[in-house]
């Protein structure tokens, strides 16, 4: 679709749009994936660029389709070359070489790239006192290296993570420190993030951990023109940061410093989930709204002062320019100043700019300089979203044009004119969010597992709000640093539209139905479906094409929506102990479609647990859990319930009756999130099964082994609930925290003979003597845990049976089929 009028002629023409960047995308971004894929070294892609540079120079024009090839191939190259330089290319004395999975003493030298960022902890009944301690970040270029007394020279970067306030340090400072350095775990659980790949992408090779902001020493101060400048920037936003804490609500803070810097550091998960859930969280991150705006507001006051049409496009693009330098200049703001850049110097040379392939230019001058923002989801979200507002444009351009055009009725009042144009604008806007909507969702289901409907309607409020915010929070910037004597005054109307426009999204996020959490979309739904959009929205606009896009589309999405209704049964039972780290959280999935978990949490930040239940769940699509049985009351093995609650439709929770002790915060803080959920609770004990409240009606048998109806102990770990699950003549016992009298009053009441047992207590020495497994007589035992000691220690104690520990494994999957044959998978070790 044509961006101007004179390429909107173009299309009436008849004439096809030439889109040359476009296509020289579309093949740097081919070779890039295939160097992310496929383990093809450097030498394989500067031999096919060698090769195909003679075809290119020496060649005939009569050989034309032979040069498209050749010129196709060399750009292939080029983007697999590029990206295996940033993506696998490192130094022999690169810091990785020091580092392992496990962490670490190190002595470094380094030098600080980056402000350190202060990001507060979370507070909660469920974290320890001493885990709940503010962390500093900052990502750090390594000079030197002491190894037993004697300094090496170094190289890589690694992201420095410092428990407390690293105060005093600015981007420049060369820094002296001592802590422990590893490398981020691989992925633990299916569904899970490669957290090594997320920090290899922003160029991090490895983790530095200091206990200690005392551990950290300035040996060397910043100092060169480029570190000056940056910190002068730098002092410009703590400047304006020091002014928004003095005037502002304390609640409203964080938006303010996210929609005017894109500093996210300090909005909280609440606000975060608000803002998501609402379809709202791209008002958070810098992009083409704000600079949109920005420019505009200036361009109002430049046609005020009467600047020339010259020195004003000159004077927008320095402060577009300015803007990406002042809010670090990440994806999305490069690729609205890039936009932007161009624009106004076309406008400038008096050429026409076609939309698509200036975008498309864009983007290809990002990959080139950051090779992995092609994989980075704020990065394709942010290029969609343009995409698709570049499609409606034109669009809205004709129905202007034919209104401008048209013949009014004499007799029309103000009220009506005004009316009609409020009214197309507010078309405009329902149709851009409706097709960025159609854009975005499939990725956004693919990696955040949401969706919005209530953005259709909550954008039509919250744009105009965000426009008015902005301009206000514009205001507030300039007065704070050239005119501070105002800053109270301009506070308070920033403050009333950031409470406003805050009160507005909470609104939204409580309309029914105004979002769904749901499993990812599988990868070849989501490529069908960008080819068909491709297709319909087509850059070349050929009228088949789109014909034959839209009815695919439509055809691909009753596809997928009918695999994601289809009943899900299986014939297999299906056991999952999921890796929490020291926590518990046990998936099952029934033969009939029933979902079971039992227990979810760990030792520390509950939504960590939280969000490796939820990938997993998501994995294997999954939206629904039927029951949730919770062991006892240690915070490991239920903290990451009450986030769950949020997301995950829970049918009902089982406790045992020794769990309700309201003195306990962490107690009180679950109930009172199940019952903000709305889900029941039901107690259970010996002698109970799952099957009789509508839970797997089939014949696999879930039973409660312990406590016994008339059972309470002063160790809390003796009344964990133990469940018995058996199905196709094997049983597996899920024992909770299981120990002293408990298992002692257990091992009396219930028979043993188990093919698959949970180590109670996480493989703790003293919960699991020889006499448990004399009685369990398991085939396989398996430990979740996150020391990797716990083999050593059960070794000997478990006897003949298979041992598996989740900090070894990975998440260990159980599947039992109906003949009773019995399959083992560890997720690590595929």
């Amino acid at each position: 679709m044509e961006q101007t009028d004179g390429g909107d002629a173009v299309e009436r023409s008849g004439l096809q749009p030439r889109r040359p960047a476009l296509l020289a995308f579309i093949v740097v971004a081919a070779g890039m994936v295939l160097d992310r894929y496929c383990d093809v070294g450097i030498t394989i892609w500067l031999s096919l660029a060698a090769c195909c540079l003679p075809v290119l120079l020496f060649t005939g024009s009569s050989t034309q389709r032979t040069r498209s090839a050749a010129l196709c191939l060399l750009l292939v190259a080029v983007g697999a070359a590029r990206h295996h330089l940033f993506w696998s290319v490192r130094q022999s004395d690169n810091i990785s070489t020091l580092a392992h999975h496990e962490p670490a003493l190190i002595r470094l030298r380094g030098q600080a790239l980056a402000e350190p960022e202060i990001r507060p902890a979370e507070h909660s009944a469920t974290i320890p006192d001493w885990m709940q301690l503010d962390q500093t970040v900052v990502p750090v270029r390594c000079l030197r290296v002491n190894d037993k007394g004697t300094w090496h020279d170094i190289s890589g970067n690694v992201r420095l993570s410092v428990s407390g306030h690293l105060l005093g340090v600015q981007a420049g400072d060369e820094l002296d420190l001592t802590g422990v350095i590893s490398l981020p775990q691989p992925p633990q659980n299916p569904g899970d993030i490669d957290y090594r790949d997320y920090l290899r992408a922003q160029g991090l090779d490895a983790v530095v951990m200091v206990n200690h902001p005392l551990a950290i020493k300035i040996v060397r101060p910043h100092h060169g023109f480029r570190w000056s400048i940056i910190n002068w920037r730098n002092g410009l936003r703590r400047q304006c940061d020091q002014a928004m804490t003095r005037h502002l609500s304390l609640e409203v803070q964080p938006i303010a410093s996210s929609l005017l810097f894109g500093d996210r550091t300090r909005i909280d998960h609440e606000l975060r989930t608000q803002f998501a859930e609402t379809g709202a969280m791209h008002l958070l991150a810098i992009s083409g709204l704000h600079v949109g705006i920005l420019l505009g507001a200036f361009f109002l006051v430049c046609r005020w002062l009467n600047i020339s049409v010259a020195s004003t496009t000159l004077l927008l693009i320095g402060l577009a320019v300015g803007y990406a330098f002042v809010t670090n200049a990440r994806p999305p703001i490069l690729r609205a100043v890039l936009l932007v850049v161009m624009s106004l110097s076309a406008q400038f040379a008096h050429r026409r700019l076609d939309g698509l392939n200036a975008l498309a230019a864009t983007a290809l001058i990002l990959v080139l300089y950051r090779p992995t923002d092609l994989f980075d989801i704020g990065a394709q979200l942010s290029f969609l979203a343009v995409w698709a507002i570049l499609v409606v444009s034109p669009w809205f351009m004709r129905l202007s044009t034919g209104a401008m055009s048209a013949e009014l009725p004499q007799e029309e009042s103000f009220l009506f004119a005004l009316a009609r144009d409020w009214g197309q604008r507010m078309l405009m806007m329902f149709v851009i969010t409706l097709a960025i909507l159609v854009a975005t969702a499939p990725v956004t289901m693919s990696r955040f597992h949401l969706i919005t409907p209530v953005g259709l309607l909550g954008n039509l409020i919250l744009l105009p709000l965000t426009a008015l915010t902005l301009v206000l929070g514009f205001l507030f910037v300039v007065c704070c640093l050239l005119l501070p004597a105002t800053v109270p005054w301009m506070a308070s109307s920033f403050n009333w539209s950031l409470n406003l426009l805050y009160g507005s999204v909470k609104w939204c996020g409580q309309l029914p139905g105004g979002h769904m959490y749901v499993p990812g979309v599988p990868l070849w739904w989501l490529v069908g479906f960008y080819v068909c959009l491709t297709m319909w929205w087509n850059p070349w606009r050929r009228k088949s094409a789109s014909r034959w896009g839209w009815r695919g589309l439509t055809l691909w999405c009753a596809l997928g929506l009918s695999l994601a209704l289809w009943p899900a049964r299986r014939d297999n039972l299906r056991c999952t102990f999921i890796s929490v780290g020291h926590g518990n959280a046990v998936l099952l999935e029934l033969p009939d479609g029933s979902t079971i978990l039992s227990d979810g949490g760990t030792f520390g930040l509950g939504r960590n647990a939280t969000r490796q239940i939820e990938n997993v769940l998501w994995s294997r699509g999954i939206s629904r859990v039927h029951a949730v049985v919770i062991s006892h009351a240690d915070v490991d093995h239920f903290n990451g319930v009450p986030y769950l609650l949020e997301h995950i439709s829970v049918g009902t929770v089982f406790l045992s009756p020794t769990f309700v002790d309201l003195d306990q915060r962490s107690v009180a803080e679950f109930f009172d999130a199940t019952t903000a959920a709305d889900v029941p609770i039901r107690f259970i004990h010996s002698g109970d099964e799952l099957q009789r409240t509508g839970i797997g009606e089939t014949n696999c048998h879930i039973r409660a082994l312990h406590p016994p109806l008339v059972w309470e102990d002063e160790d809390d770990n003796a009344n964990s609930v133990v469940l018995a699950v058996e199905y196709g003549g094997r049983r597996l016992l899920l024992t909770g925290d299981i120990e002293d009298a408990g298992q002692s009053a257990l091992i009396e009441s219930a028979s043993g003979q188990f093919d698959v047992v949970l180590a109670p207590h996480h493989g703790s020495k003293a919960s699991n003597p020889p006499a448990f497994y004399d009685w369990a007589q398991a085939e396989l035992v398996v430990v979740s845990t996150n020391d990797a000691a716990v083999r050593n220690r059960l070794r000997d104690v478990v006897g003949e049976s298979e041992l598996l520990t989740t900090a070894e494994a990975g998440a260990i999957t159980v599947t039992v089929a109906p003949d009773g044959e019995m399959t083992v998978e560890s997720f690590l070790q595929k």
